[in-house]
């Protein structure tokens, strides 16, 4: 399983600085389906939060990885999610909000 392999390894290795964007789930999915332990990883979900709070901010809502990106890079966006987003909409038996 790709998981308890190489994936497992680079997940927990100590050496390797990981960046997410909100991993919570994927964090407790890896955890109780794989026994994954995240190491060394860097939220930029939680650091937005630390920011907020640390410009007397109350603890803000969650903000997405595109309002995050649009926020703190100059307006910098992830395409492959945008495009993502748009072949899904497309998917005729997709579900719609």
């Amino acid at each position: 399983m790709l998981v308890q392999g190489g994936l497992k390894r680079l997940l927990e290795d100590v050496n390797i600085r990981k960046l997410t964007h909100d991993c919570r789930s994927d964090s407790d999915i890896l955890f109780h389906r794989h026994q994954v332990l995240l190491t060394n990883v860097h939220d930029s979900q939680l650091a937005h939060a630390i920011l907020c709070i640390q410009n007397g901010n109350s603890l803000p809502l969650p903000i997405g990885l595109n309002r995050f990106l649009s926020k703190y890079s100059n307006g910098f966006a992830n395409e492959m999610k945008i495009d993502q987003r748009v072949a899904m909409a497309d998917d005729e038996g997709s579900f719609h909000y």
